[in-house]
């Protein structure tokens, strides 16, 4: 059938990308994309996912080069070689040249990875549309802060080329798109962000007893990197010990690059031994008791496409002080769920002092946070959008090349 008339409910999409469930040590594109999938194929659609089985320095026990499914997506699994930091799978090269034409539509998320140059390629070579998602790789900052010379030498090479001939490219926050648009090659471009399953984030009045208890708790969930902004929250949250004693800081997350040591020094440094813990992975129930028991949720990152932890916090009436490369940030200020400062030790200090010298503001904010995401962030409503998208490319074949295609989304 022509993919110009399919029926929506017919639509056959394959998602790329290097990592998938559950390799969650790989952050918000693994939640998000599997959200998005699982929501298009609540509306109809048939969509598959190719991904590696590459997992830190390990592989996830999963079937390799077979379907399996989860939650209705169709995932195949692909051995990862070497270099294992291009997460290059040959296997997994070889299955879209063979099977690309299969699918109307193909998404490919994430750049510099032998994933997307192998999918962009099939696209163009078997005349498939394809989307393509940078996930935050396009930031000027994310380009100086690690490897400038061989991104750019890539881009000219090889990355170039799959932007520029992409039929769009999504970004998840208008944010995102303005600070790409540098690098963008005048690539049609449109906005549609990440959003969550409430069902996984029931509701929990923030006045409700068993969350009173951890009040004075202060939680930064996310990878130990540099990139984070560790280095300006621990001397920062020195400050905020300064003045309220009985303040903690929990640090939550996955060190996959080695950068613990780092922070543990600075720790020390500050004499905040007995106020800092860290805690590793948190997931499931554990992930969502420390969001609901924290005062606020604090993310100073340098450079951040989306953030998937800010909106689930928001989700579950915990605020939020992040900074102003944090890209949903504008949301937090609109809806006054939190605060945003800027990646400064000092402004950082009083944003945090500020939170923890009113409670009822705090509790202000958990409120307008949550009715941000249950307007703004469920996949309810994203996937809807982002099925249009789909389908008004796929209806409109003359719209390759860069221009604006006004579909009630932000282009």
């Amino acid at each position: 059938m022509n993919p110009a008339v399919r029926q929506r409910q017919n639509l056959r999409i394959l998602q790329v990308l290097p990592f998938y469930l559950p390799a969650h040590r790989y952050g918000g594109p693994v939640q998000s994309v599997h959200g998005l999938a699982r929501s298009l194929v609540g509306l109809g659609a048939d969509v598959t996912v190719f991904t590696t089985d590459i997992d830190g320095p390990g592989n996830l026990d999963v079937p390799l080069e077979r379907e399996i499914a989860l939650d209705g997506v169709r995932v195949w699994y692909f051995p990862v070689g070497s270099p294992r930091s291009w997460t290059r799978a040959p296997r997994l090269g070889a299955a879209l040249a063979l099977r690309v034409k299969e699918f109307d539509l193909v998404h490919v998320h994430g750049l510099f990875q032998y994933p997307t140059l192998v999918s962009c390629r099939a696209c163009r070579r078997r005349g498939v549309p394809y989307v393509l998602s940078p996930r935050g790789m396009l930031d000027p900052h994310a380009i100086r802060v690690k490897s400038t010379v061989k991104k750019r030498l890539y881009l000219a090479l090889f990355e170039g080329r799959n932007l520029k001939r992409a039929t769009a490219l999504h970004f998840t926050s208008a944010e995102e798109r303005t600070l790409a648009a540098e690098m963008s090659f005048r690539t049609r471009g449109f906005v549609v962000p990440n959003g969550l399953d409430l069902v996984a984030f029931p509701d929990v009045p923030r006045s409700h007893p068993q969350r009173e208890s951890l009040q004075n708790t202060i939680l930064f969930l996310g990878r130990m990197s540099k990139k984070k902004g560790l280095d300006l929250l621990i001397p920062a949250f020195a400050q905020v010990v300064a003045a309220h004693p009985t303040a903690r800081l929990t640090l939550a997350g996955p060190d996959n690059e080695g950068y613990l040591s780092t922070v543990e020094a600075l720790i020390s440094q500050h004499g905040l031994q007995d106020s800092v813990r860290y805690v590793g992975m948190l997931l499931g129930k554990d992930k969502l008791d420390a969001l609901r028991g924290a005062a606020f949720l604090v993310l100073p990152s340098y450079s951040e496409n989306f953030a998937m932890v800010v909106i689930e916090a928001l989700a579950c009436r915990t605020p939020v002080v992040v900074s102003d490369r944090v890209n949903v940030w504008p949301a937090v200020v609109q809806s006054q769920a939190g605060l945003v400062t800027a990646c400064d030790v000092s402004a950082l200090a009083d944003a945090m002092l500020e939170m923890l010298g009113d409670r009822d503001q705090m509790r202000e904010m958990g409120d307008k946070g949550r009715e941000l995401v249950e307007r703004e962030f469920t996949w309810d409503r994203l996937g809807k959008k982002m099925l249009d998208v789909y389908v008004g490319f796929l209806g409109r074949p003359d719209l390759a090349g860069p221009s604006r295609l006004a579909i009630g989304l932000d282009f």
